[in-house]
């Protein structure tokens, strides 16, 4: 019952303090307006990534009214040699055969086009390292692992979602992993346990682990940001909620199925689960995102 009220004060005051600094008693405020793309920015600007193993990119439109917004996945993307790297819809290269050569990757986004260099290099992983290295997580929290493989030529790569990686608990009662790192704790269970991350590519094998430990600390304060901002018609804005916890564990709780991300008018702008907020294409004004938990809403 304790840590049940304890997480129902937190969500209130921190919505309070939000909505209090923002002039609308726990909302976050965008604003729509629908100004014109001046550049594309790419990243990363060059690349060196070895065969069978992935690079993603992203691309960012900037505006002449100094606003970005991440549009990656409306970009149209394509590489100079489809036969020595390749690239996805969504902007991700795959290395397919090495060669001496630095191919060019290209991004289109309404009449703006950037290059950046990519090369495919044939080293081989010769080591893993699975970050944070040990962590303590509150039950029923989730948090995200990055594996780094090290290769022969002293490049790395975060592997963390790559199709060559495999990520394994200890304690599957205690713990899950998805295969994008994405860690959940029990909800009701103390307790240890690792977790392993396996790299393989061309017969070559690495493996590096991370200590978990799952407590049963209670939430103090969640913080959202933005706390307001523009946003062009048509385009998307990630919020983020970060709940700071008893024992100093500080997680991103945004995608927690234990939070619920509402608009105020969705004619003008949408909120789905994760945060991600997309602004109407034809309708402009002020929209309130507030945060929930299933039980309570906190005004």
């Amino acid at each position: 019952m304790n840590a049940i009220l304890g997480c129902c004060r937190l969500l209130c005051a921190g919505i309070f303090i939000v909505l209090f600094l923002v002039g609308c008693g726990g909302s976050e405020t965008a604003t729509f307006e629908s100004p014109s793309v001046i550049a594309l920015q790419v990243e990363p600007t060059s690349a060196v990534i070895p065969e069978e193993t992935t690079q993603a990119y992203t691309a960012t439109a900037i505006y002449n009214d100094n606003t970005t917004l991440d549009v990656t996945e409306q970009t149209t993307w394509s590489t100079s040699d489809p036969s020595s790297a390749s690239i996805s819809s969504s902007g991700v290269a795959t290395g397919i055969n090495s060669d001496d050569e630095t191919e060019k990757v290209s991004a289109l986004f309404q009449d703006q086009t950037t290059n950046v260099a990519l090369m495919v290099s044939p080293a081989v992983p010769t080591g893993l390292v699975v970050t944070p290295t040990s962590l303590s997580l509150p039950q029923g929290s989730i948090t995200l692992l990055t594996a780094t493989v090290t290769y022969s030529d002293g490049t790395t790569f975060d592997a963390s979602n790559s199709d060559n990686i495999a990520w394994e608990v200890s304690n599957s009662a205690l713990l899950s992993v998805d295969n994008q790192g994405l860690l959940t704790a029990n909800t009701q269970m103390n307790g240890s346990a690792s977790v392993t991350a396996t790299f393989s590519v061309n017969d070559n094998v690495v493996s590096g682990q991370s200590q978990l430990t799952v407590t049963d600390a209670i939430p103090i304060e969640l913080v959202i940001t933005p706390k307001s901002i523009s946003i062009p018609q048509g385009t998307e804005q990630v919020f983020v909620a970060m709940a700071t916890y008893s024992d100093g564990t500080q997680i991103n709780v945004s995608t927690s199925n234990r939070m619920l991300w509402q608009s105020s008018n969705v004619d003008i702008a949408t909120i789905e689960s994760n945060g991600l907020a997309t602004a109407s294409y034809e309708n402009n004004g002020n929209v309130d995102l507030k945060v929930l938990t299933p039980a309570l809403e906190c005004r």
